[in-house]
């Protein structure tokens, strides 16, 4: 395995931040997992969407309003995995490993394996953010581009395109992706999957299809095809709804994507400072916080992933502070939808192989 690729030396920054971050939690003599609310809106996403799936397992509404069940129960496994599942793969849910696994099979439920997301995301993704041809995440296939590059001549019309392609994202999700990533090594430790690892993957899919496919076919009275459409619309509506979320992140104007040196394997900036150059905030309100699970904190969450989301917001004015300090930007990219504006942007240039507009070291967030 050739060596994997490092960071410069740890900064003064990420340094101070740190010592910051720690007096906030000492001062306010909090845990950095979940508190009373973090418990109460755990409840709240977790009864929205299964109350959402006994509606459509009840039979008790007509056919269009039986269908919205089936896109509400989407929408709510996306921020079951927003909220809980992301918190927990990342041991940020609780201080106990055990609370972590246990809610980490919520995102197996949604449909997509904690097992192959805790190296796809947890280590590729928060380790080289936005680095091309090594983050995997700005890899969607051959239909669209999300860095600057040499484009087809069909990429021009990514923008408009791309909110359909987002919809199939469950889908593939659910039956291809995670059966491609189970087969790639650890970039860090060049070890690959075990046989547990293999387990794991089948059974999450076991209990998604066997619930939330198998479970209507058996118990609804209704056209096979009516309930498969029913399957496919949840799919749709939650792959939607985690496409938009995570890409108003790092596929967005105001970020970076540097690029690995051609003559060794270390970056020029130390890590901190690279994830404040590659990552983006978003949203203006609580309610953006509530519905995205802290990912509209990606900031603080790139910085500090095991701390759980219930805290970004009041770190956010630490974390801004200590950029503005240290010379970084703190890109925040406005609200929900002047961030999906930004994205859309986004998309437009690189499409065209155009540059991506970069934001100024002043950039702070608009809260």
């Amino acid at each position: 395995m050739s060596k994997p690729l490092t960071f410069a030396p740890a900064s003064a920054f990420h340094a101070d931040l740190k010592a910051r971050v720690d007096k906030y939690f000492d001062d306010n003599k909090v845990s950095r997992g979940a508190n009373a609310f973090m418990v109460v809106k755990t409840i709240f996403w977790l009864a929205f969407t299964w109350g959402s799936f006994a509606l459509v397992l009840s039979q008790k509404i007509p056919s269009p309003w039986n269908m919205a069940a089936w896109g509400a129960t989407g929408f709510g496994l996306a921020c079951i995995g927003f909220n809980i599942g992301h918190d927990a793969i990342h041991g940020a849910y609780s201080d106990k490993k055990w609370v972590n696994g246990l809610l980490s099979w919520s995102f197996d439920m949604m449909g997509a394996s904690s097992c192959t997301w805790r190296v796809a995301h947890n280590i590729i993704h928060h380790t080289y953010t936005n680095i091309p041809g090594v983050d995997t995440d700005l890899e969607p296939g051959p239909t669209m581009v999300f860095y600057p590059q040499e484009a087809k001549p069909y990429h021009r019309f990514q923008h408009l395109y791309a909110w359909f392609l987002y919809c199939f994202i469950g889908i593939i999700w659910v039956y291809i992706k995670d059966f491609s990533q189970i087969r790639r090594a650890d970039p860090l430790t060049g070890k690959h999957s075990s046989t547990g690892d293999y387990v794991m993957v089948a059974v999450g899919k076991v209990l998604h299809i066997g619930v939330l496919l198998v479970v209507p076919l058996v118990v609804l009275q209704e056209p096979v095809w009516q309930i498969v459409a029913g399957y496919a619309l949840m799919l749709a509506v939650g792959g939607f709804t985690l496409a938009i979320v995570f890409q108003l992140a790092h596929c967005i104007e105001g970020v970076s994507f540097p690029r690995a040196p051609t003559d060794a394997n270390r970056m020029p900036e130390a890590w901190a400072e690279h994830q404040m150059r590659t990552t983006a905030n978003f949203g203006k309100t609580p309610l953006a916080t509530f519905i995205c699970g802290g990912l509209d904190h990606q900031i603080e969450h790139h910085l500090m992933p095991r701390i759980c989301h219930i805290h970004y917001r009041k770190l956010a004015p630490i974390v801004a502070q200590t950029a503005r300090e240290h010379g970084l930007p703190y890109v925040h990219n406005g609200s929900f939808f002047t961030a999906v504006a930004a994205h859309a942007r986004t998309l437009k240039r690189v499409g065209r192989g155009e540059a991506v507009e970069i934001a100024p070291a002043d950039v702070v967030a608009a809260e």
